[in-house]
């Protein structure tokens, strides 16, 4: 099947002639970046847990529980289609359109719930303050899909070990000035703002000038918006089931932030969200390996190359069952004093708490792994209403759970929701390869068809 394209742009797949860096570089380019990318976040979390109190660390939860849900559903995997959009067959101009839009009206819900919801003065600040550094993110995300596209991952490890020493500084700076997670989260806006402006806008505009001809429609405007109706619609018709299954995803996975704060306290959500922050650690390898290979799985299904499709995310499945096996013993043999290592020592009565949470992540591991697979063979629709059976689950169990086991409780709510979730996953999967022989056929491509004409 071949898709329709704009004039003057090549119908071949993006840089299929073109030699392109090796798997195993772009795995080390965009690991090193995840790394102190994760370390970073997880230095925040240290310094609030230390320098502050248990009440402002559980604010910070609160703040990312708000904001996460609506956030990933503005974004509705655009960077993933981005970067396994083999043939271009939207126009990037209409991408950048479509997160602009979207990210405003996210912005404006995020703000409307932060300004009438039952919060208190600090944490409605903190709320809005998240807020203003997820919006900065959400354009940088955007453009390093259109780098990632190009297999520069060197542009994005190096994108995200600059933004993390910035954050950590800009943050740890305000932290330590103020002992006020407000004005660290004022700091994490200011880093976010210097690595959008002065590395990922310039690196994606070399990107897009590396893949166009110079004769191509948009090529002397690579990052303006594109305000095409026709093109919009189309895409958006493909994206909102992609955001309402972020969305629902994002909700079970945040679920016990917000049943934990109902029946156990704040203080309770500051101690369940700094054991949890470990998991981050398997969670970065695990994007890395999904970053590395998505360009290629897009390419391989628009070329019918379903073996290649199958083994690729075979291994990097087996990969993610051993990083959380290695991950559950870690926390069964040394947790007491991984966690008295990394916070302090009140944290160390939390060993049991820290297997469960590692028990759940080999679980959460999956559910990445199986919807990239999905995005690149444009299996849309029927994830919406398997995340929503997942999130049905999660809050079924967490509602019973948490009261009768406490933290541990928490954990088994998100367990439930990935276990539902991943297993559902590998069967729509299976399910659309055997329809399809690998070339996507599903609504996805009618909308690129429809945008490309």
């Amino acid at each position: 099947m071949r898709l329709a394209a704009e004039p003057g742009v090549p119908t071949a797949p993006l840089g299929a002639s073109a030699a392109h860096p090796s798997l195993a570089r772009s795995f080390s380019w965009v690991l090193a970046g995840n790394v102190g990318f994760a370390l970073g976040q997880w230095a925040l979390v240290i310094m609030l847990a230390k320098l502050t109190t248990q009440e402002q660390l559980g604010r910070f939860a609160l703040a990312t529980a708000v904001n996460m849900p609506i956030v990933l559903f503005a974004n509705a995997q655009l960077r993933t289609l981005v970067a396994t959009d083999a043939r271009a067959a939207h126009p990037f101009g209409v991408y950048v359109a479509l997160r602009l839009a979207s990210t405003l009206l996210a912005a404006a819900l995020v703000a409307t719930i932060a300004l009438a919801g039952d919060y208190g003065a600090a944490a409605r600040w903190a709320i809005l303050l998240f807020l203003g550094e997820r919006v900065l993110w959400a354009l940088s995300d955007l453009l390093l899909g259109l780098c990632e596209r190009s297999e520069r991952m060197d542009v994005v490890g190096r994108s995200l070990l600059l933004r993390a020493a910035l954050t950590t500084a800009c943050f740890g700076a305000g932290v330590l000035l103020t002992r006020d997670l407000r004005w660290g989260l004022v700091g994490s806006i200011v880093a976010a703002a210097i690595t959008l402006v002065l590395h990922d806008a310039r690196h994606a505009a070399r990107a897009w000038a590396a893949e166009r001809p110079a004769t191509a429609p948009g090529a002397r405007r690579p990052l303006r918006p594109e305000w095409d109706g026709r093109a919009l619609a189309a895409l958006t018709r493909v994206v909102v089931p992609l955001g309402i299954a972020q969305l629902v995803v994002s909700g079970y996975q945040q679920m016990p932030r917000y049943i934990v704060p109902h029946f156990l306290g704040e203080r309770a959500l500051g101690v369940f969200t700094a054991v949890v922050h470990p998991v981050n650690i398997g969670g970065l390898l695990v994007t890395t390996s999904l970053s590395a290979v998505a360009p290629r799985l897009g390419r391989w299904l628009a070329a019918g190359d379903v073996r290649a499709f199958r083994r690729t995310v075979g291994w990097v499945t087996l990969a993610t069952v051993l990083i959380g096996v290695g991950g559950i013993l870690v926390a069964a043999v040394a947790g007491r004093e991984v966690l008295a290592l990394l916070y302090t020592p009140e944290y160390a009565a939390e060993t049991t708490l820290f297997v469960w949470v590692m028990v759940t992540a080999l679980f959460s591991f999956q559910t990445s792994i199986v919807d990239a697979a999905l995005t690149a063979a444009r299996s849309v629709r029927p994830r919406v209403p398997l995340t929503l059976a997942a999130a049905a689950a999660a809050l079924l169990v967490g509602w019973t759970m948490v009261p009768r086991h406490g933290l541990v409780g928490a954990t088994l709510t998100t367990m439930a929701g990935a276990l539902l979730h991943t297993l559902g996953g590998w069967w729509l999967l299976h399910r659309a390869l055997r329809s399809t022989g690998g070339v996507p056929t599903t609504p996805l491509a009618s909308g690129e068809r429809a945008a490309a004409a």
